[in-house]
Parts: structure tokens; C-alpha cells; sequence
């Protein structure tokens, strides 16, 4: 699998824990509150995988163009404002049932529509640089390398949902 296409499959994971949390926030508070800090328990530790990936595929890319460089910065500036809606969800998670339901609601809207606009950057500013630069061989190797980060983070996601669906079923 090309990079390209690793980083299609790993944004629709992201983007389908998204819809989960929106689809979560229109049910009942109790149930919402649960099932967000359920999908955020999942999301978070991934968004660190992620840009993992993404340092590894960027971090060291020559951009020497201006106009990349002004991409290259404003995805630098999402991350910083994803990390915050990260760490402002992150400290609400441990009193999920309890906090204010409307900062929780708001916290995580924010950080799914932060990514859905962060992904589409990517892909429609940020890829086609990154595209035009370097060699296929060095493409072709940190394919593979992108493809197993992406599998493992894929299968931790999966590992999460299982056990928080197993201490849920043995809640009292």
C-alpha cells in the first residue's frame, strides 16, 4: 500500500470515531457523556501515533518552495490547536460523567471538525507537495514503514474499544 493511500485509511478511522462522538453527542447526556469519553479514550492516544506518522513523513522533506513552506506551517498551527482541544478533552475525560456537559459537547466538537479540516488540508495542500518531492524509492520505503505504524495504531484503536467494551459489560 503507498503512503498515500496508508494515510486515506488511517484519516477514515479517525474520521469514524469522529462521526461516532457527533452521532453520541444527539443521544441522551447520560449515554453521550459515556459514549464520547469512550470514543475520546480511543481518539487521543491515536492522535499521538498520528503525528508520529506525520514527523516521520514531513519532518525531514526539503521544502524548499515558499508556498510549501506556508502549508508546512499551517498544518504545524492546526496541531497546535488540536494538541490544546487534546489536552482541554483529555483533563475533562477522568469526571466525564460529571463535568459540564456543555464544555465536554463544545471540547469535542471542536476537535472533530479541527480534524476534518486538518485532514482535507493534508490532503489537498499538503500531499500533492510532498508528492512532488524526493524520489519514488524513498516513497516506496517509508511506505511500508507508514503502512505498519498506521496497522499498529489501527489495532490499538481496535485493542481500546475492546477493553472498554469489556469493563462496561462487567460495570455494576
Amino acid at each position: 500500500m503507498g503512503v498515500f493511500a496508508s494515510l486515506a485509511r488511517e484519516h477514515r478511522l479517525f474520521s469514524s470515531v469522529g462521526l461516532q462522538c457527533e452521532f453520541s453527542l444527539d443521544r441522551e447526556e447520560r449515554i453521550a457523556r459515556r459514549k464520547v469519553a469512550e470514543a475520546m479514550r480511543v481518539l487521543l492516544p491515536a492522535l499521538e501515533r498520528h503525528e508520529e506518522v506525520e514527523s516521520l513523513l514531513f519532518g525531514d522533506a526539503d521544502y524548499a518552495e515558499r508556498e510549501a513552506r506556508r502549508v508546512l506551517a499551517l498544518v504545524a498551527a492546526q496541531h497546535g490547536e488540536i494538541e490544546a482541544l487534546r489536552a482541554e478533552i483529555e483533563a475533562l475525560l477522568p469526571n466525564a460523567e460529571h463535568c459540564d456537559f456543555g464544555r465536554l459537547k463544545s471540547g469535542v466538537l471542536r476537535l472533530v471538525q479541527g480534524l476534518k479540516f486538518h485532514f482535507e488540508t493534508e490532503e489537498n495542500l499538503l500531499w500533492p507537495f510532498y508528492n512532488s518531492l524526493g524520489s519514488r524509492s524513498i516513497r516506496r520505503s517509508l511506505a511500508h514503514e507508514v503502512g505498519e505504524k498506521i496497522d499498529q495504531m489501527e489495532k490499538g484503536m481496535k485493542k481500546s474499544w475492546a477493553a472498554i467494551a469489556d469493563y462496561l459489560e462487567k460495570e455494576p
